[in-house]
Order: C-alpha cells, then sequence, then structure tokens
C-alpha cells in the first residue's frame, strides 16, 4: 500500500520532489528485496504496484537533486541483481525481465547511468544472450546501451558484455531462439539488431569474432540486403559488420568464407552498392571492402562482372 502511494503521488509532478526525502528513500531501500520473480508470478499487479516508485522517482529531470541521482545509481545494481536470478530461471520469467529493464532503461535515461559497474552491467549482455530474438528485450537492452555508450564509462562497460552480446545478437541473426521468425525477413529484429551486431564487430576480441565469421553470416548478410535494400541503416549497419571482420580478422580467412556463395553475396551487395551511390559513408565503405574481393579469384570473377562499379574499385 505504502509503494502504491508513492508511486502515484510520485508520478505527480506537484508532489514529485517532496517525495525525495531520506526517510522515504531509505523505506525504498528496504523494500526492493521484495521485488522477486516469485512475487511477480503470484500476483503481477501487486509486484507492479510495488515498483511504481521506483519507476516514477527517475522522472521530471528538471527537479534532479543531487539525492535522486544518489537513489536511482544505489537501486540500479539491485534492478540488475533482480534481473540476473531470473535469467536462471524458466521462459516464463520473461515478462518479469521486460518489465525490469523497462525500469532500468527508463532510469539509466532520465538520470544516468552512474549506477554501473563491469560487475552488475554484464547482466545486460546476459540478457542478450538468455533472451536473444526477444524484440522487446532487444529494444530495452539497445537504450540502455546507447546510453552507456554516450557516457565516461562507455569503453569499460562495453568492453566487459561485447563476448555475452555478441553471442546473443548471433543466435538472433541465425533465428536459433525459439518460436523467433526467419531473422532477414523481420524487419523489427533486423533494425534492432543490426547496430548493435555492427558495433561489437568492432570491439569484441577476436577470437570471438573469429566464430562468426563464417558463410552462414554472409548468406545472411546477402540476403538480408535483399530484403531491405530501401533500408538505408540497414545496408550502412551491414556493411560496418562485414568491414569490421575485413579489417581486423586475416583477409584470406574472411574472403574464404564469402567466396562459397560469391554470386549471391556479390550481386546483393553491389546492387545495394549501386543504390547508395549518393550516400558518401555507406558508398565509402562498401567501394573499401569491394577492393578485397579482388583478392580472391571467385569474388574478383564476380565483381568484374559489373563495369560501372570496376572502374571506381580499381581507380
Amino acid at each position: 500500500l505504502a509503494c502504491g502511494v508513492l508511486g502515484n503521488l510520485s508520478f505527480l509532478k506537484e508532489t514529485h520532489s517532496q517525495l525525495i526525502n531520506d526517510d522515504i528513500l531509505e523505506f525504498l531501500f528496504e523494500a526492493i528485496p521484495f521485488i522477486t520473480y516469485q512475487h511477480y508470478s503470484e500476483n503481477p499487479n501487486l509486484c507492479t504496484i510495488l515498483l511504481s516508485p521506483y519507476i516514477h522517482l527517475s522522472y521530471y529531470g528538471e527537479i534532479e537533486t543531487e539525492k535522486k541521482k544518489y537513489f536511482t545509481s544505489s537501486i540500479l545494481p539491485n534492478l540488475c541483481f533482480t534481473v540476473q536470478t531470473s535469467n536462471l530461471l524458466g521462459d516464463e520469467t520473461k515478462g518479469f525481465v521486460e518489465y525490469i529493464l523497462g525500469i532500468i532503461a527508463t532510469i539509466v535515461q532520465e538520470v544516468g547511468v552512474e549506477g554501473f559497474d563491469v560487475n552488475n552491467f554484464k547482466v545486460i549482455g546476459d540478457v542478450l544472450w538468455r533472451w536473444a530474438g526477444d524484440v522487446k528485450i532487444l529494444t530495452y537492452a539497445t537504450k540502455i546501451i546507447y546510453h552507456v555508450n554516450q557516457s565516461d564509462l562507455s569503453d569499460e562497460l562495453m568492453e566487459s558484455i561485447s563476448k555475452t552480446a555478441i553471442k546473443g545478437l548471433r543466435d538472433t541473426i541465425y533465428s536459433r531462439c525459439s518460436n523467433s521468425k526467419q531473422f532477414e525477413k523481420d524487419i523489427e529484429q533486423v533494425n534492432i539488431t543490426m547496430p548493435l551486431f555492427a558495433y561489437f564487430c568492432w570491439i569484441v576480441p577476436i577470437k570471438t569474432l573469429k566464430k562468426i565469421n563464417i558463410t552462414q553470416t554472409y548468406s545472411i548478410f546477402a540476403r538480408t540486403l535483399e530484403n531491405h535494400e530501401d533500408h538505408e541503416d540497414i545496408v550502412h549497419n551491414i556493411f560496418n559488420a562485414i568491414y569490421a571482420m575485413i579489417e581486423r580478422l586475416n583477409i584470406k580467412s574472411t574472403l574464404g568464407s564469402i567466396d562459397i556463395i560469391a554470386d549471391v553475396f556479390v550481386d546483393s551487395f553491389v546492387h545495394s552498392l549501386k543504390k547508395y551511390e549518393d550516400n558518401p559513408i555507406i558508398f565509402k565503405v562498401g567501394i573499401e571492402i569491394a577492393k578485397n574481393f579482388l583478392l580472391n579469384d571467385s569474388l574478383n570473377e564476380e565483381i568484374n562482372k559489373y563495369d560501372d562499379i570496376l572502374h571506381l574499385i580499381k581507380g
């Protein structure tokens, strides 16, 4: 009842700032251990009421105080722990994990990411792997990652989750998760997954990157380009991921993975490249990728079929 009252009062701008006091914050610190999947499974509505003050107290940035910032930063580790323990349970916890991630996303958006450290932020990578292919969870995780990436903690935190995160994104792309649609035909999954995948391709350890540098990856990229060539961001992110693997890995190995599907891949790739000839970023990355095709017999043979692109590559 107390959490319900506080949640409603904190949602009102008139009373919001008055709730940022020592007694109430101390009460909420004591109440947070009651937010568990067990309580949620027994009574979701009651658990939602328990959570309401934690959500609403992060709003109204214009009346933000250091005390509010301290409060939200202090409860982030608790919320991360709640997600971590729920990840270890069955698929029935998915709704609860979504809800907690939504709260974490709200807190980092409205207040900041100071409550994260290398240890508790790892749960975000675990979430991407545990719930691969789930659009809602991917969306919340992406929002959290976006704000962390804009902060001073970016390098340290993003590297700490890169290995786990890219495994989950790989499983999403390979449509390995239960009840998932074929990745390249699901515009929601493609839009959410590809920016993260391309980003992590640049920072993930080389040993991990090698495991996704396989023909299956490039085959999915080719089909995704074919299905969504009108989406500029998708094309850009696929090109960026390919370029990362060419730049960071053994070039012979990378081209060898594409070689097996040279005709299909080069056709989709060149079609997208020509479509965005007026986009300097996409076109520049595309030309840099295509230059490497000349080093492989099969890819060289295919790229030589496109005279209008060939002179730009060789030039």
